[in-house]
């Protein structure tokens, strides 16, 4: 059986369609176009920061310049007085190797040297140490931390002890002190750096 609508009820059926219609995009469009008109919005207004912060940063680049030229200068001026590595490890090592020529040259005996580094440092510059321990007289002693004191790189003797195992010697035997010391420094690592004479 077929119904007949009567033209009134067709256009009634018609204009309910199209309120159903539009009532859904209006419903489900203008809250996605309004989110997407936000997110829009912010987008450019992070744009527009980044823009406002690349201009300052154009003119501020010629002082960030003449203040990256200045400490190149201090680095340089006070790199010569550092030990240098590719890492602290190696700094530490040609440390180590500079103590044993000190030594050598102040006419003492040099046991084992053990290095310490410290592993949490970051950057290009870590503390560096030197352990070890000697046997000599007191002139030897004495020429051994003059040149720790006066060397190439600025470095301090943290611990120092000295003891003579047999003080009871006669006039004509030499005595004999054993030393123990603890030298630390600086490093500048990164290869900047070779290792001090």
């Amino acid at each position: 059986m077929r119904v007949r609508l009567s033209p009134r009820d067709r256009r009634a059926l018609v204009v309910c369609a199209v309120a159903i219609g539009t009532i859904l995009m209006v419903g489900r469009g203008v809250p996605a176009l309004l989110r997407w008109e936000s997110a829009a919005e912010a987008s450019a207004a992070e744009i527009q920061h980044e823009v406002l912060r690349a201009e300052i940063g154009l003119v501020r680049l010629p002082s960030v310049l003449d203040s990256l030229d200045a400490r190149g200068v201090r680095l340089e001026n006070i790199a010569p007085a550092l030990f240098g590595g590719e890492s602290p490890d190696a700094a530490a090592s040609a440390l180590a190797s500079w103590l044993s020529r000190v030594a050598a040259r102040s006419s003492s005996e040099l046991g084992a040297l053990y290095v310490e580094t410290d592993s949490a440092s970051v950057g290009v510059f870590a503390p560096v140490a030197v352990r070890g321990d000697l046997v000599t007289d007191v002139t030897g002693l004495t020429a051994f931390l003059l040149e720790v004191e006066r060397g190439p790189a600025m470095l301090a003797v943290r611990q120092l002890t000295i003891e003579q195992p047999e003080p009871g010697l006669g006039d004509g035997r030499m005595e004999r002190l054993h030393v123990a010391f603890k030298v630390e420094g600086l490093a500048l690592c990164g290869g900047i750096l070779g290792e001090q004479n």
